[in-house]
Parts: C-alpha cells; sequence; structure tokens
C-alpha cells in the first residue's frame, strides 16, 4: 500500500513543490536575516556614534570649565589664552547632532545650544572683565558659568544614560526576533528535510520500478510470451556466443531441433487453446 502511494504522480509532485516552496523559504529567511543583521548593525552603529557626540560635549565642557578654574586660581596674572582657545569647543559636537542624528537628539541638541551659547558668551564677558581688572563682575561670571556648566554636564549624562537604554531596549527586541527567527528557520529546515526524504523514497521508487520494468521488458523481448522459454532472438545471440567460444577453444557446437508430431491435427480439432496449453507443457518439460 506505501509502495503504491509513493508511486502516485500526484504526491510526487506535491513534494516537489513542498520542497520548492521550503526552499524559497529558507532562502528567503536567510536574505532577511542578513537585511535584518545589516539594518541593526547600522543602528547600533548610529546610537553608539550619537551617545559618543554627547560623552564628547562633557568633555569639552569639563575642560572648559578646568580652564576657567585655572584662569581664577592665577588671578592677575593669570594666562587668558588657553581659556580663550577651550571656548566653543563643544560647538562641533552640537552641530553634528543637530545635522546627522535624529529628530530626538536634534531637539535635544539645539536645546543644550542655547545653554551652551549663554555659558559660552559668560566666559567671553569674563575674559573681557579680566582684562580690565574688573575682577568682582569676574568673581559674579564665574559663578553663572560654574552653574551653566555644572547644568550642561548633567544633561549630556542624562542623555548618554537615555541613548543607552535605548540602545538596550532596541537590543532586547533584536533578541525577540532573532529568537522567532530561529524558531522559524529550525521548522523551515525541518520540513525540508523531510520534504527531502520524501521526494528521494520516492526517486527510489522510481527508480526500482524503471530498472523493474527494464528487466521485465528486456525479458519479453528475449522470451515467448506464451511459454516463457528463450525466443528466437535470444536462440541466435546464444548460439553466436557459442559458436565464437568453440572458435577460440577448437570446439565444435552441436544444435538439437525438436519438433511436436501432428501439432497441426490438435490445432485443428481441438481448438488454438488447446494447442497453446500442449505447447506450455512442452515448454515446461
Amino acid at each position: 500500500m506505501l509502495g503504491m502511494i509513493m508511486r502516485t504522480r500526484a504526491l510526487a509532485r506535491l513534494a516537489v513543490l513542498g520542497l520548492t516552496i521550503g526552499l524559497a523559504a529558507l532562502a528567503a529567511l536567510a536574505l532577511w536575516s542578513t537585511a535584518s543583521t545589516a539594518r541593526i548593525t547600522a543602528q547600533v552603529r548610529r546610537d553608539d556614534r550619537v551617545a559618543a557626540q554627547w560623552s564628547q560635549i562633557i568633555l569639552h565642557i569639563s575642560f572648559e570649565d578646568e580652564q576657567l578654574a585655572d584662569y581664577l586660581k592665577a588671578g592677575r596674572d593669570g594666562e587668558r589664552q588657553p581659556l580663550v582657545s577651550a571656548i566653543g569647543s563643544a560647538e562641533p559636537n552640537l552641530r553634528w547632532l543637530e545635522t546627522q542624528a535624529g529628530p530626538a537628539e536634534a531637539a535635544a541638541a539645539s536645546t543644550m545650544r542655547d545653554s551652551y551659547q549663554a555659558y559660552t558668551d559668560s566666559l567671553r564677558q569674563l575674559i573681557e572683565a579680566g582684562k580690565k581688572g574688573d575682577w568682582e563682575m569676574v568673581g559674579d561670571v564665574a559663578e553663572q558659568a560654574n552653574l551653566g556648566a555644572a547644568s550642561m554636564r548633567k544633561v549630556s549624562v542624562s542623555n548618554v544614560v537615555r541613548k543607552g537604554l535605548e540602545m538596550n531596549a532596541y537590543l532586547e527586541q533584536v533578541d525577540k526576533n532573532n529568537h522567532q527567527l530561529r524558531l522559524a528557520g529550525g521548522v523551515v529546515c525541518s520540513v525540508d528535510f523531510l520534504l527531502l526524504t520524501l521526494c528521494g523514497l520516492i526517486l527510489l521508487s522510481h527508480q526500482r520500478r524503471i530498472e523493474r520494468q527494464a528487466v521485465e521488458s528486456k525479458h519479453q523481448s528475449l522470451h515467448d510470451s506464451l511459454t516463457g522459454i528463450p525466443n528466437r532472438l535470444l536462440m541466435h545471440d546464444r548460439l553466436g556466443q557459442a559458436l565464437s567460444a568453440a572458435g577460440r577453444h577448437g570446439e565444435q557446437v552441436a544444435l538439437l531441433l525438436l519438433d511436436l508430431n501432428r501439432f497441426k491435427e490438435i490445432n485443428d480439432t481441438l481448438g488454438p487453446r488447446a494447442g497453446d496449453l500442449l505447447l506450455k507443457v512442452v515448454a515446461e518439460r
């Protein structure tokens, strides 16, 4: 029963069709996985660059604050140039966030720019007051600048933390998607393996049937269909082989001919069916 089912054309066609669809699905999963990996890598790289820009802003503001502290510590004899050179060092980072990052980062950077602009204006005002020798004003402005720097550092740190949390949430979602993708890939691979096994069994069944038919066809072409004994074609083949072997070894070949006496009378009086039965009995003997 199972062999008959395996030999049905409908099953073979369904197995091949299912295997084709399964392989196509597996290829689509592989392509989707590759594209997803590239997309995830690009997103993580963007988030990492954004976090790096906020970290750079923290470093620049801290450096400016340190230069301010050194200037104030030196007093009237202090060198102004290090502080002047440090002013505005975070501008490129803010500009990058406004132009290269997403809308949320651009908005945060724009808000930070207003605070940073007020901070740099305070530092320039402080330097001008120092040039004029108005150290009372220098102290007042420095206090405001310190407050502004501390506030901007807190905002920048919060932005770095926010990007880290967003990246963690994104990676958690990626892990869930990858888990689902692995499950889907496992199911598709299992189905493809079963279909491939089924196709192999079907091909093996067809091969065996073809081989059996070939053997049967060869036997029918070389044997009489009524009696089952070798026919004239096989006799000529065997006779040729015997003559060739006799010629090689210097031997002789004998051919025995048998005839049925009065076979025509049996065929004419009792009918062809009786004649066929007689031929079968003689062939068996």
